[in-house]
């Protein structure tokens, strides 16, 4: 079954079966805000609140259709300053919940008899039923305190009394028997939830199960309190106020959203065809204390199987009550787009097509924003175009005059989703994968165009290849003397200027040529370690700006300073009065100029008016720069803390190593190595330092402070860096094998590509981590703390992660075979298309955890304990061992867990439908509760298995053995039990009995 849904609507989907058929139910969540409704907030939001504000062991919502509406509460009551007593109510609609809300008292002997104490001053108190009227044998509140005090009184000294109350119903006497104030849900086997379920004898069994009795009461769904209920649904526009249970906000008037929910389902029977089911509000919550509440919407249809197994796809959307329904055709044709298997991926955070429709301005509005950022990034774009053009004349000792100018490329803006757009997750992939498709098109067609306009002049100019370092100004010389003067060319620079004038010119400012790295390497390793010694003490003096600034430096501050040598030089050639040394310039370059380097071209001076300013010292009023090494130191200081800090973060979050810029030779590498280790040693700080490719294997570096600090490409296996702080630190690309970061801190460090073969990181922490393509074979993580981490193409194999913990983590195409996850506890991890062959994770405790298409080979899970964890998509489990593990609510729908052993485990509530568990072991294990529709179980052993209450309707139990299990009140409808041994089971209220 697939599911399309905006992302703020939560959603739950049930199927019950009825008079052999099913009716498949459909429920929705909306997060609100109650200080402001109209603010419908991510489903993700929601379930965290939940899970905070609800008593232990509540159940949210069963997923059961309500006849009618009723509203729950959850939260605490909470006061600004210490209270001994406060009053909470919470009203919606026309119902109200009053309460009285005590500090700790407790009953105490005086002459007068029982008496209870002063309250203790308090801020907060949960609102939950361990803190009413009850206790043990009080079927009301089993849970609560009190109710045996007048029983106890005399020899039980501090007995407590209830810190919740209804209001005007307080305890006045020890022997007072009140209702309790429960708020919450009352649980579904408390007695006067249970005389609502019907009657479960013989006669269900025959003719009725698995259905819900003749006389079942649909209010058993109901969960609230009978004060807490109406007579109808809701309209989704009831007020609402909270008293008493924010600090910030003592007394609130809200409403509710006015949203109208919107469900759709397609059968298999009529695939690519929506029917749409009618929705109620029938529950809202108001989580007070949050400032939150949440709207639920229920609908239901009837399906042609009783699991639902029919139901192809679900679509659920809403739309504000005040606008009118989108029509059904809309919402077929959003249908079509979203199950279109080729277009389909375009709209999956499409939300706008399943929320409310926004008005036409502020569509206007947000379309404006995208198209300004697009713009901006465009000129931006073309802002570092000609900052890196200039870099390049300055680097090759041109005139930087002689740039040209940048223009916006003749491209639509590509437009991208706003910051806006991804935090209302409504972002439209269909319009960005068209856009970006267009935009390449139409570049490529204006690239074939460029091409064939300059063909013919690249063969006549024999113009290397793009990949060929940039031109000297020697290959530049020789480059002119193969141009033609013929219209629209450059002329050879001697006729522009006599060559030892244009020598003597350059000499004033002493340009330098770059220099080949490569050879650098090779032949001077002592300038390349100094240059990797300048970057590692001066980070300001490293990265991209560094040949730049290296030649700046070199320059003189003006060339004013030179202008007599250059006026004289002028004179001896000529130049100064006009002689016949600019005459050999042709017409022609007056259009060249204007056209191709408009930094040169005036309104009315002619080209060799402007030559000779040029020759005399490049220092004119009249031309744009007329201070090329001013200009350039300007223009640098400007831009070298954007772009430093622009490569800084690029280095942090590279999935790949970026540094070092200039790679070290192996002398180079030693004397830089052997220079942080001498740096080290006299007690220097490596915190935010560059030692990009330093050799440091087996250097003692543990407990210092490696915080922001870049370490790509070093190798330091074998090093010690115990207990080191290496937060933000950029390991990209580094050698780590044997290394030792036992108790270190390395959140949002840069783990990519790393060699940490062997590596040990016992007990450290590692928070906010994006690691692509690292090794981590046989790696040591005891006791590792993992938070928010995610891995992408890295090797874990037989790495031991025993008691770590891990917890909202992410393993994506990881290998993990082999791995040793013995207590290991990890809690909202994703496990993607990994590889956990044989991995050893006996005692762990995992909850919420997801496995989808992982190759889970014999995998050891005994002992362990499972809470709401999935196996889904393409799994194998062949040979998984869960020797006494416990689970609850965990899916293996469709696994693979042929010759599984389950072995005294204990599931409770599990779903195994249509799992493949031939050959299990199942001997004395117990499936209370859980779901084993259309499994093939062929020939497992059920040997006294607890089998009460499990569904093994159109399952294939041929040839296994029940013998001694206990079926009581289990559902074997449409099983197959061909040879199967029911040798000694229990088969009391089972509809198997029925038949016999």
């Amino acid at each position: 079954m697939r599911v399309m849904k905006p992302l703020k609507l939560g959603l739950l989907t049930k199927t019950m079966p009825h008079k052999g058929k099913g009716l498949f139910i459909v429920t929705t969540f909306t997060l609100f805000d109650l200080l402001d409704p109209a603010d419908i907030l991510a489903e993700t939001a929601m379930w965290p609140l939940v899970a905070k504000e609800l008593p232990k062991g509540a159940i949210f919502d069963a997923a059961y259709p309500k006849p009618f509406g009723e509203f729950l509460i959850g939260g605490q009551a909470m006061s600004q300053d210490p209270v001994k007593a406060m009053h909470v109510a919470v009203t919606v609609g026309e119902k109200s919940r009053m309460l009285s809300v005590f500090g700790d008292r407790f009953w105490e002997v005086s002459l007068e008899g029982p008496v209870f104490t002063d309250p203790h001053p308090f801020t907060e108190m949960p609102l939950t039923p361990e803190l009413a009227f009850g206790g043990e044998g009080f079927s009301a509140n089993p849970a609560g305190q009190g109710a045996a005090a007048a029983e106890l009184y005399e020899d039980v000294a501090h007995l407590p009394l209830p810190n919740i109350e209804l209001a005007g119903a307080e305890i006045r006497e020890i022997d007072d028997k009140p209702s309790p104030a429960l708020v919450g849900p009352i649980p579904m086997d408390n007695p006067e939830r249970i005389a609502l379920a019907g009657t479960y004898d013989k006669a269900w069994v025959a003719h009725q199960m698995p259905d819900w009795p003749q006389d079942f009461d649909p209010r058993y769904f109901m969960s609230a309190p009978r004060e807490q209920r109406f007579d109808h649904f809701f309209n989704g526009h009831e007020p609402i106020r909270v008293v008493g249970m924010s600090a910030r906000h003592p007394d609130v008037h809200s409403h509710l959203p006015g949203v109208r929910a919107r469900a759709f389902v397609s059968l298999t029977s009529a695939e690519g065809q929506l029917s749409e089911l009618p929705m109620h509000t029938d529950t809202v919550w108001i989580l007070g204390s949050e400032m939150k509440g949440v709207v639920v919407n229920r609908g239901v249809m009837a399906v042609g199987d009783r699991d639902g197994q029919d139901v192809a796809d679900v679509m659920v959307a809403y739309e504000w009550l005040k606008d009118a329904p989108r029509s059904a055709d809309y919402y077929q044709s959003v249908y079509a787009l979203r199950a279109d298997p080729e277009e389909g991926k375009k709209y999956l955070l499409a939300d706008g097509q399943l929320s409310p429709e926004e008005a036409p301005e502020e569509t206007e509005r947000r379309e404006a924003a995208r198209l300004a950022a697009a713009e901006e990034r465009q000129e931006l774009w073309v802002e570092g175009r000609q900052w890196r053009l200039e870099r390049h004349f300055v680097e090759q000792g041109l005139p930087a005059s002689l740039v040209p100018a940048v223009e916006q490329p003749d491209l639509k803006p590509f437009i991208l989703p706003s910051q806006e757009d991804i935090a209302r997750g409504d972002v439209d992939f269909a319009r960005l994968i068209s856009d970006a498709e267009d935009l390449r098109r139409e570049a490529e067609l204006k690239l074939d165009m460029v091409s064939a306009e300059l063909s013919g002049l690249v063969k006549q100019l024999g113009v290397p290849s793009p990949v060929k370092p940039a031109a000297s100004m020697s290959e530049m010389e020789t480059l002119s003397h193969s141009v033609s003067t013929d219209k629209g060319f450059l002329p050879a620079i001697e006729e522009l200027v006599p060559q030892e004038d244009l020598d003597r010119l350059l000499a004033q400012y002493e340009i330098a040529p770059t220099p080949d790295i490569a050879a650098l390497s090779e032949k001077d390793p002592q300038a390349v370690f100094e240059a990797a010694r300048v970057r590692f003490e001066e980070s300001t003096s490293v990265g991209l700006l560094a040949p730049a600034r290296d030649m700046l430096e070199r320059m003189p501050e003006s060339p004013v300073a030179g202008r007599a040598d250059v006026d004289k030089s002028a004179a001896e050639t000529g130049t100064e009065t006009g002689g016949d040394a600019q005459s050999g310039a042709s017409d022609d370059l007056e259009e060249f100029l204007a056209d191709t380097f408009p930094g040169l071209a005036g309104d009315s001076a002619p080209t060799s008016e402007r030559m000779k300013a040029a020759v005399k010292g490049v220092k004119s009023v009249d031309l744009p720069l007329d201070d090329p090494g001013g200009v350039a130191r300007q223009q640098l200081e400007q831009t070298q803390e954007i772009v430093e800090s622009a490569l800084a973060t690029s280095r942090r979050m590279a999935g790949e190593p970026i540094a070092p810029l200039e790679p070290l030779g192996p002398e180079s590498a030693e004397l830089f190595g052997q220079y942080i280790r001498d740096h080290v040693a006299a007690g220097g700080s490596l915190a935010g330092r560059d030692l990009a490719g330093a050799p440091l294997a087996g250097t003692g570096l543990s407990t210092m402070d490696l915080g922001g600090s870049f370490l790509e490409r070093c190798n330091l296996s074998g090093a010690d860096l115990r207990a080191v702080s290496g937060e933000d630190t950029v390991l990209a690309g580094a050698v780590l094998e044997n290394a030792d970061f036992s108790g270190a801190v390395l959140n949002r460090a840069n783990l990519s590509g790393v060699q940490a073969g062997r590596v040990v990181f016992t007990k450290s922490r590692l928070e906010n981590l994006k690691v692509i393509g690292a090794d981590f074979s046989h790696a040591d993580f005891v006791g590792a703390v993992l938070k928010e981490c995610t891995f992408i193409n890295c090797q874990f194999t037989a790495a031991t992660f025993t008691g770590a913990a891990l917890e909202n983590c992410s393993f994506v195409t990881c290998d993990l075979k082999g791995l040793h996850g013995e207590q290991l506890r990890a809690e909202k991890c994703n496990f993607l298309s990994c590889n956990l062959d044989r991995a050893d994770c006996c005692g762990a405790m995992m909850k919420k955890v997801t496995f989808a298409d992982v190759s889970f080979h014999a995998v050891k899970l005994c002992h362990s304990l499972l809470d709401e964890c999935g196996w889904f998509g393409n799994t194998d489990m062949y040979g998984v061992n869960f020797l006494e593990a416990h689970a609850v609510k965990c899916g293996f729908q469709d696994a693979n867990l042929n010759a599984a052993g389950f072995f005294k485990a204990i599931f409770s509530g599990c779903n195994m439908s249509g799992a493949n568990l031939k050959l299990a072991d199942m001997r004395l294990s117990s499936w209370n509760g859980s779901m084993f529709s259309f499994a093939d179980a062929q020939k497992a052993d059920f040997f006294g298995a607890n089998l009460l209450g499990a569904n093994f309707h159109g399952a294939d139990l041929a040839e296994a053995s029940f013998r001694s299990a206990n079926f009581f009140r289990t559902d074997l409808s449409e099983a197959r039990l061909a040879f199967a041994d029911l040798t000694g089971c229990n088969l009391e209220l089972t509809n198997l009995e029925a038949r016999l």
